[in-house]
């Protein structure tokens, strides 16, 4: 009978280290996820921009033409 709750103590055990690496886990890839929006937010205000000089840059060589 004690081989048994000595059995299921250390399945408790396992069981919750495993939860706590998966909630670690997933804690970092939330991270991963806020960074990869931060950095698309970012390219799409720089492809604006671009977008926005190549707009400016051809009206003006169309002036100068």
């Amino acid at each position: 009978m004690s081989s048994i709750i000595i059995g299921l103590g250390f399945l408790v055990v396992v069981a919750s280290v495993y939860i706590l690496k998966l909630s670690f886990e997933i804690r970092d890839l939330r991270s991963d996820i806020a960074t990869a929006a931060v950095k698309q937010q970012f390219l799409v205000d720089y492809i604006d921009s671009l977008s926005k000089q190549l707009k400016k840059a051809k009206s003006s060589s169309l002036i100068i033409k």
